[in-house]
C-alpha cells in the first residue's frame, strides 16, 4: 500500500521554505558565465540570514553494497510527531577514475568525453576534474547545498526504500544507478547522483532534474551535473548547487503545473505576460514578507531564450 510522503518546513525554520526557495528560483540566473560573482545575483543570502534551525550535518559511514554515497541527514532536537529530516542520498559514483572508453568526465587536457545529457566533448585545461576539484565538489559543495535543504525540509517517511528504476527518462537516461540500488533499493527520502561533466553547446553549466518520483507526484530521485570549469571555493558555488538541487526537489515550472498551483497573471507585468505561483500558502507568505496583500503570488524565474517560461 503506498504511503504519501509528505514535506513541510520544520516550526522554527525563517524564512518560509516556499517563499525562500521560490525567491532564489526567481532571482538566480542558470547560465554561469565566467565571472560569477557579477552574473549570479540573489537575495539568497540575505535570506539566510534570518537564521536557520540549529542543525547539524552528519555524513554517514557508507555501509556495504553503497559505493560512493554521502548519506546527509540532519541532527536536530525539535519534535514534529512524525516529521522527520528528510534524509538526502548523495551518490557520486560517476566521479570514479575508470578505464572504461566512455568517459562521463575529463580526467585530462584531450580526453573525449560523454556528459550526462549524451553530448560528445573533448576536455579543455579549465574543464578537467583535478583532485582539488573533486574534493571540493565532493566535501564542500555538495555538502553545504545539500545542508540548505536538509535543514528545512521534513518529511513523513514511506518506511519504503527509494527503488530506481532500470531505465529512466530523460535528461536522466544517460548513465545508470548501480545494481544494487535498482534491485535492493536505498534507504533515503530523496536520492541524487551527482556528476560534473562539460557543459555542452545544448546543456547549461550547472543543472539538477527530477528521474522520477513516487505516486504521489512527490520527487524521489534526482541528477545533477556541475562543469568544473565553474567551481569555486565559495559561498557562491554551494548557493548555485542549491538553487539547482532545488529543480530536482520539485521546484520546478513542470512539477509545479502537475500539482495545478501555477496561473498566469492577471496584469502585465514589466511588459510581458508572467506566470506566478499562486498556491493558498505561497499567497499569504508573499503577501506577508512583502508588506504588500495585491500580490498575485510568486513570479517564477525568467531568464529569457530558451529558457523563458
Amino acid at each position: 500500500m503506498h504511503i504519501p510522503q509528505a514535506m513541510r518546513q520544520p516550526r522554527h525554520a525563517t524564512p518560509p521554505l516556499p517563499l525562500l526557495v521560490l525567491l532564489l528560483m526567481y532571482c538566480a540566473t542558470a547560465f554561469i558565465a565566467a565571472a560569477p560573482a557579477t552574473q549570479y545575483r540573489c537575495g539568497f543570502d540575505e535570506m539566510m540570514r534570518s537564521g536557520p534551525l540549529s542543525t547539524v550535518v552528519v555524513r554517514e559511514v557508507p555501509r556495504k553494497g553503497q559505493g560512493a554515497m554521502q548519506a546527509y541527514t540532519v541532527a536536530t532536537q525539535d519534535d514534529n510527531s512524525g516529521w522527520e529530516p528528510i534524509r538526502i542520498g548523495v551518490f557520486t559514483d560517476g566521479l570514479k577514475s575508470t578505464n572504461r572508453r566512455k568517459k562521463t568526465y575529463c580526467e585530462k587536457v584531450g580526453d573525449e568525453c560523454e556528459n550526462l545529457l549524451g553530448e560528445q566533448i573533448t576536455c579543455t585545461k579549465e574543464r578537467v576534474l583535478s583532485v582539488e576539484k573533486k574534493k571540493l565538489y565532493t566535501e564542500k559543495i555538495l555538502p553545504g547545498a545539500v545542508k540548505l535543504h536538509a535543514e528545512r525540509l521534513l518529511v513523513k517517511p514511506t518506511g519504503r526504500n527509494i527503488t530506481v528504476p532500470s531505465n529512466l527518462n530523460e535528461p536522466c537516461n544517460h548513465f545508470k544507478a548501480p545494481t544494487e540500488h535498482m534491485k535492493y533499493g536505498v534507504a533515503a527520502d530523496f536520492v541524487i547522483y551527482a556528476f560534473a561533466g562539460p557543459s555542452g553547446t545544448n546543456s547549461r553549466d550547472v543543472w539538477a532534474a527530477t528521474c522520477n518520483k513516487w505516486e504521489d507526484l512527490r520527487p524521489s530521485i534526482g541528477a545533477m551535473n556541475f562543469d568544473p570549469k565553474y567551481m569555486t571555493d565559495t559561498a557562491w558555488s554551494v548557493r548555485v548547487a542549491a538553487h539547482e538541487i532545488a529543480h530536482a526537489l520539485g521546484f520546478s515550472k513542470e512539477s509545479m503545473e502537475e500539482k495545478s498551483i501555477l496561473k498566469k497573471s492577471a496584469n502585465i507585468v514589466r511588459g510581458k505576460d508572467r506566470k506566478m505561483v499562486a498556491g493558498n500558502h505561497v499567497q499569504a507568505k508573499a503577501k506577508a514578507h512583502f508588506g504588500c496583500n495585491s500580490l498575485e503570488g510568486m513570479e517564477l524565474e525568467d531568464e529569457g531564450g530558451t529558457r523563458e517560461k
